[in-house]
């Protein structure tokens, strides 16, 4: 026959970790949650400047002493009213570039003159008496404006009393 059940003995000292066992699989992907709000809009930058690089060619020789005008489109006019180019914005016009193809007499220089309504500017290239064949003049100091409306073309003034070197170009720049 068994005897009755003794008393519970003291618990032994916990036994060391076991190794831990493999990851089991990913679960499924949650749901895309919505939109937040859109934030605030931002201040408009500054506008840009446009510029616009022109060259007008046309290679003619001015008449002695005489005084002509010219625009974009290249042909040597001796009315002004017929070389005026009308502006459809406001800008600037700068950097004046006077290519000549021959050389210009001694007796007298070619004054190349940006008007602006039929008044001249301050943006004045002047070839001198003497200026040898395949020379450039400049004016990079003044800058002209203008505003929309106005009538712009350059006028060339040949203060020699004998024929002109022959200008073969006019460049300038447009900023707007």
């Amino acid at each position: 026959e068994t005897g009755a059940t003794g008393s519970q003995g003291v618990t032994g000292a916990t036994g060391s970790v076991g190794a831990t066992g493999a990851t089991g699989i990913t679960g499924a992907t949650g749901a895309t949650g919505s939109n937040g709000s859109t934030g605030a809009t931002g201040a408009t930058g500054a506008t840009g400047n446009s510029t616009i690089y022109h060259a007008i060619g046309y290679n003619n020789n001015i008449g002695a002493t005489a005084t002509t005008y010219i625009m974009d489109g290249g042909a040597i006019r001796t009315t002004e009213v017929s070389a005026q180019q009308i502006m459809p914005n406001s800008g600037t016009i700068s950097n004046l570039y006077v290519r000549l193809r021959t050389a210009q007499p001694a007796d007298g220089s070619i004054v190349v003159t940006l008007r602006v309504n039929g008044v001249s500017s301050t943006l004045v290239a002047t070839v001198p008496a003497s200026s040898g064949a395949n020379t450039t003049h400049t004016d990079l100091t003044h800058s002209v404006s203008y505003s929309a409306g106005d009538l712009l073309n350059f006028q060339l003034l040949n203060n020699s009393s004998s024929s002109s070197g022959s200008i073969v170009s006019i460049g300038f720049q447009e900023s707007h």
